[in-house]
């Protein structure tokens, strides 16, 4: 019953659409010009060969184009075009052995599998890449002829590549869309906050643009004005929210204090949603005049209570940055946005990071295992079976292949129906129209322009559109439609059968993890708690700097832990020792404890002032208690936290500064404990058995 709920469901999610997600239509002209140039360039100048194949180079490479990239524009289609001539090649060379091209298939598909570690675009560039692989090791029959289609595909790539840096130009569209996307959400904090002020932030927004933030020495000196230096004091801004609308961090719970405090938070939302706008529009900030009002007369929103007014007053220094940052050509504070290294170092980096998939435990590295035996395998079969394009099956099998298991059997569902929806039409098209040549490359045209538009909608459709594709494409090469109708249907449902199975086989269940990410996500806000602490015995620089690395890896912990209790939620097995309940109740204890170190964060001591030394003995028992609760958790054990009680026992508090840190300091203890409290009882159920032996 778990299989059958759990196919039933990714099938359901897998053709499910999202009809209003269409791609933007002067992106999928462009791309569809860029298609439309390199089939009919090549068929002018060489034939209907070349031509199809110039034109299937630009179609793999238009695809590319409409993945978000950090880099600038020309780079990932590229990089998709430079290596599918590389491996339409290499197809050549080992095409006279089936031994030998196995081979190369295998470590095309192990190498591939890989990439998927390596960020959103390197997966889907690998994947094309074996594509071309399966396909085109079918055509050359010569040397000559091998350079000609390598040539051919990469000359209907390169077309793609220099169409995406002339008008409609998107180059920094991405980044004014995750940008704006962050002030909005920080926005929507702030109003919650004046209702509930322990309502939790989800730091996804920010976690994309650091990551969009993150640019190269060239897209930092032509990076438009109204981006720069805007993410630095909307990151500093979250903490004072926090701080300014609790009332154990402002002071007194006070009627007048509450509600003043209130309408600095809606003055704040007004100005972030304002930013957000003028970043998404690329235009300057156009703010309401009562709350212009409000912020050119900040004794109208002072709020009377001690350290209140500190933090109203950093909230409204912080607000006209963001407002200076967002219109002026020149940001009035230094950026912090980090920088991209130099090539020589990123490859350095994706070596080590390919390197630390190679553990038996990855589900990277398992995700490559199956796609290497699934495309071998489908490869043998199809090659003998009398049905013609032995390549379809592997082909099919590694394009549903997806890491987790939710993705995989929704891709089934999706392909099989996108497959007999696209394959029926097309076939209806070559039987009742019998179009010439011209007109079946314009329908072929049609079509890729229809998966171009598709991108964002959903698989099936674009399955639909990639189905009718390849059915007029191998009609225009001579192939009859009654033929290729139900070897197509036969051999993309092997395909996909085989991929269930491989799954089914050696799978890599996100549930068996979970405790893995659990106890990351502890660790990590553990150390942004004793970094925060830290500050106050050492308020320095290069404190504050580790500060915001420990910000960043909190958040990417619990971005982590998320999308694991997702996919697992989806998994055909059961929880084995860490029940949904329990997990709900661990993640809520921590990110209530976050959010003290985010009230202590929000009121941070400014560089040179003086320190609180009580604190550092406080903050070597956060990373000494981060390590062993890690361990405890990896080891189904609850966590204690003895070094955290022993600091704060030992805590003297002579001065009111001190005092009101000890007392977040046992807040967050209790937090700590509500952890255990979560856990506890799943420690003390050790019959459930390990997941990672029945993988």
């Amino acid at each position: 019953m778990h299989w059958l709920r759990g196919m039933w469901a990714a099938a359901r999610s897998g053709v499910r659409l999202q009809p209003h997600h269409l791609c933007a239509p002067r992106l999928v002209l462009r791309a569809t010009a860029g298609l439309a140039l390199a089939g009919f360039a090549g068929y002018w100048l060489f034939g209907l060969a070349a031509g199809v194949l110039a034109m299937f180079g630009g179609f793999m490479t238009g695809i590319t184009t409409f993945q978000r990239s950090w880099r600038p524009d020309p780079v990932v289609p590229l990089v998709c075009a430079l290596t599918m001539g590389a491996t339409t090649f290499v197809g050549y060379l080992t095409s006279g052995s089936l031994p030998l091209f196995l081979t190369a298939a295998a470590v095309w598909t192990f190498l591939g599998g890989l990439c998927w570690s390596l960020g959103a675009n390197s997966g889907p560039i690998a994947l094309n890449n074996i594509v071309i692989l399966l396909i085109t090791v079918t055509l050359p029959n010569s040397f000559d002829h091998a350079l000609g289609q390598a040539a051919f595909l990469t000359a209907g790539s390169l077309i793609q590549v220099v169409l995406v840096m002339f008008p409609p130009n998107e180059r920094w569209q991405w980044h004014r869309t995750v940008l704006a996307s962050a002030l909005t959400a920080e926005a929507d904090y702030a109003r919650g906050l004046k209702d509930n002020n322990t309502v939790h932030f989800t730091p996804d927004s920010f976690l994309q643009a650091r990551e969009a933030d993150t640019l190269s020495p060239w897209q930092a000196a032509h990076q438009p004005a109204g981006l720069r230096g805007v993410r630095g004091p909307a990151e500093e801004i979250r903490p004072i929210l926090a701080s300014l609308a609790d009332p154990a961090a402002t002071g007194p719970d006070t009627d007048l204090s509450r509600r003043q405090a209130r309408e600095l938070l809606d003055t704040a939302a007004t100005v972030l949603d304002a930013v957000a706008h003028a970043v998404r529009q690329g235009a300057r900030v156009a703010l309401p005049p009562d709350t212009a009002a409000a912020l050119a007369h900040p004794q109208a929103a002072t709020v009377p209570a001690d350290p209140a007014p500190r933090a109203a007053t950093h909230l409204r220094t912080l607000l006209h940055d963001l407002i200076e940052a967002a219109n002026s050509p020149r940001p009035g504070r230094e950026s912090t946005d980090p920088v991209r290294p130099p090539i020589p170092e990123q490859l350095r980096q994706a070596v080590r990071t390919l390197r630390g998939e190679l553990r038996h435990d990855s589900p990277v590295l398992r995700h490559s295992l199956r796609s290497t035996v699934v495309v071998v395998a489908g490869y043998l079969i199809g090659h003998n079976l009398p049905l013609g394009h032995g390549y379809w099956v592997a082909m099919v099998a590694v394009l549903i292949m997806r890491p987790d298991f939710a993705q995989t059997y929704g891709r089934v569902a999706s392909r099989f129906t996108g497959n007999l929806i696209g394959v029926t039409l097309a076939s209806l098209t070559l039987a009742l129209a019998h179009p010439n040549e011209l007109v079946t490359g314009l329908l072929i045209i049609g079509c890729g322009g229809l998966v171009f538009l598709f991108m964002e909608t959903g698989y099936a459709a674009v399955q639909a559109a990639g189905s009718t594709y390849c059915i007029l494409g191998l009609g225009l090469a001579g192939e009859s439609w009654s033929d290729a109708m139900p070897a197509r249907f036969a051999l993309t449902l092997l395909g996909g059968l085989l991929a269930m199975a491989a799954y089914a086989l050696y799978p890599a269940w996100e549930t068996s993890l979970l405790r893995e990410r659990l106890a990351e996500w502890i660790e990590a806000n553990l150390h942004y708690a004793a970094a925060v602490i830290h500050q106050y015995a050492e308020p320095a620089e290069r404190t504050a700097l580790r500060t915001r690395d420990a910000v960043v890896a909190a958040r990417t912990a619990r971005l982590a832990w998320e999308q694991a209790l997702v996919r697992a939620a989806d998994e055909p097995v059961r929880h084995r020792g860490l029940p949904p309940a329990t997990a709900a109740a661990a993640g809520q204890a921590i990110k209530e404890a976050a959010r003290i170190t985010m009230l202590l964060e929000g009121n941070l001591p400014q560089s040179g002032t003086a320190p609180v030394p009580a604190s550092s003995p406080l903050a070597t028992a956060l990373r000494q208690s981060a390590r062993e609760a890690a361990e405890s958790v990896r080891n189904n054990r609850a966590p204690t936290w003895e070094p955290v009680r022993q600091a704060l026992a030992d805590w003297n508090t002579p001065n009111p500064q001190e005092k009101a840190l000890h007392h977040a300091g046992t807040l967050l203890s209790n937090a700590l404990d509500d952890i255990t409290t979560a856990l506890d009882a799943t420690a003390l159920d050790t019959t459930a058995p390990d997941m990672q032996g029945t993988r």
